[in-house]
């Protein structure tokens, strides 16, 4: 995840600044061809690159005049009398940067409401939010690239916050209509499913994500055990670790029977005799290795 911090500090919703505990997350998008950082976001960091239409959501009331501070006067279509704009935030935008790259830019701190939902407190309280944004619908890379930045940025808020990662704790603008906490929106189950996703598909590449992120981690802390006790460095560890899962698993006649033996009646490593030949489990790698860590 490339996460980066660029709060509208300009906005409405920035300035009430109403405190949350995020409870869950709602994954909206852009709804426009535009998948450019900059056309919601200013101003230039160096990064993002600068909006030329004076369009950014880094204003009172994003879509009107940048007037400053000002109260909000509800006309006949539903925007500001004043400027013209709407009351509206996320938490965070998701698209490219200046030089191509896909990054997340926080837009607002994590525990401030966002307005998001469409339909006020009942589906903004307690949400983190963000927008993906969109491009034509044509490029797979560009999905890809966008769609892989939003399942680590809500497995790392679900491992942050302490989210489930499953439904009704992470949905997108169209569930949240359908739970009756969100406004009448497609996104993003317009978009997903021209590339074989679905938010189903995104919920459980979330859980996944935090699985690999927590093995990675433990994987980590054991080497990093093996390296002060050995006095290895960490290529040294690795690369003794991969021998073994690579020579773990022969031929029965390339395996001695003293290794075997070994194993089962000596060091008592492992409780079971197995055929030299046996398949070798991760979980039963683990508990060698772990036993091994203990003398």
């Amino acid at each position: 995840m490339n996460l980066r911090q660029l709060y509208l500090t300009k906005n409405e919703c920035y300035h009430v600044y109403k405190l949350q505990t995020p409870k869950s997350i709602m994954v909206h998008s852009t709804g426009a061809n535009n998948p450019w950082l900059s056309r919601y976001i200013a101003p230039d960091d160096g990064l993002i690159g600068k909006n030329l239409y004076d369009n950014d959501w880094n204003r009172y009331h994003p879509g009107g005049r940048d007037i400053g501070p000002h109260t909000f006067v509800k006309g006949p279509d539903g925007k500001c009398t004043k400027c013209g704009g709407v009351q509206k935030c996320v938490s965070a935008f998701i698209g490219k940067l200046n030089d191509g790259t896909v990054a997340t830019i926080q837009t607002l701190p994590w525990d401030c409401v966002s307005w998001h939902s469409g339909v006020g407190d009942i589906g903004n309280v307690d949400f983190i939010s963000f927008e993906i944004c969109e491009d034509d619908h044509k490029s797979s890379e560009y999905f890809n690239n966008v769609y892989k930045e939003a399942v680590e940025l809500c497995a790392y808020l679900c491992r942050k916050f302490n989210i489930a990662p499953d439904y009704p704790n992470i949905i997108c603008h169209s569930e949240g209509y359908k739970l009756g906490i969100a406004s009448n929106h497609a996104d993003v189950m317009h978009w997903f499913p021209k590339f074989g996703k679905s938010m189903d598909t995104f919920r459980e590449d979330v859980k996944k994500q935090i699985e690999e992120e927590i093995m990675e981690e433990k994987w980590m802390e054991f080497i990093n055990k093996l390296i002060d006790k050995t006095g290895k460095t960490e290529d040294e560890v690795i690369d003794a670790l991969a021998h073994l899962i690579k020579y773990a698993n022969v031929k029965e006649d390339e395996w001695e029977k003293e290794g075997t033996d070994y194993l089962y009646k000596e060091s008592k490593l492992i409780n079971t005799p197995r055929a030299a030949n046996a398949p070798v489990h991760w979980g039963e790698l683990g508990i060698v290795l772990k036993r091994l860590e203990k003398r």
